[in-house]
């Protein structure tokens, strides 16, 4: 038996070098990719799946791939099957993405904050008709859907805040340093 120090853990949490590669290689390689449909994940209720296909370099074949995304990960993988949670209602903001986000291509993915934060947003569309999906990766995590102007439009974990005389609408605030 190995001494209790020297087991490895299971890793949990999403950290900046994994966001890093998750988006820099992983996400890039599927800009053009065709968002086939959205499904909710599996099954914990911590994360989602954007089934997209579209062909990579080098390949004549159509491939499927799955982007796992939820409040604590951000990852591609191989598509299998009908897609996690196929024939099942989508939940409120699995409905939500669907409405926006099918049929459009993934076209551009980047890291905010110059890669430091733990956030990733995913574009999708071009031109006037195009959505930002904001993952944020730390602590208890979240994901946003914005629409072309950061305006939010729904939102994974919400949180009402009373503020006295706040009607308008609600804007994701990017740091300016960002871009």
């Amino acid at each position: 038996s190995m001494p209790p120090s020297s087991k490895k853990k299971k890793k949990t949490r999403f950290e900046t070098p994994d966001l890093l590669c998750a988006v820099l290689r992983d996400l890039r390689a599927l800009i053009g990719f065709k968002v086939v449909n959205v499904y909710d994940g599996d099954g914990d209720g911590g994360a989602f799946a954007l089934k997209l296909a579209g062909n990579l370099p080098n390949s004549v074949s159509l491939e499927k791939r799955n982007v796992f995304v939820g409040p604590s990960r951000l990852h591609v993988a191989r598509a299998a099957g009908s897609g996690a949670g196929a024939g099942s209602v989508p939940s409120p903001f699995a409905g939500k993405l669907r409405k926006h986000l099918r049929n459009l291509r993934l076209s551009a993915a980047a890291t905010l904050g110059g890669g430091t934060d733990r956030v990733a947003s995913l574009r999708f569309g071009s031109g006037k008709e195009h959505y930002f999906l904001v993952c944020e990766l730390y602590g208890r995590g979240n994901v946003v859907l914005c629409d072309a102007g950061y305006g939010i439009l729904a939102a994974w974990r919400t949180h009402q805040y009373d503020v006295p005389g706040d009607g308008g609408e609600k804007v994701y605030i990017l740091n300016p340093t960002y871009f």
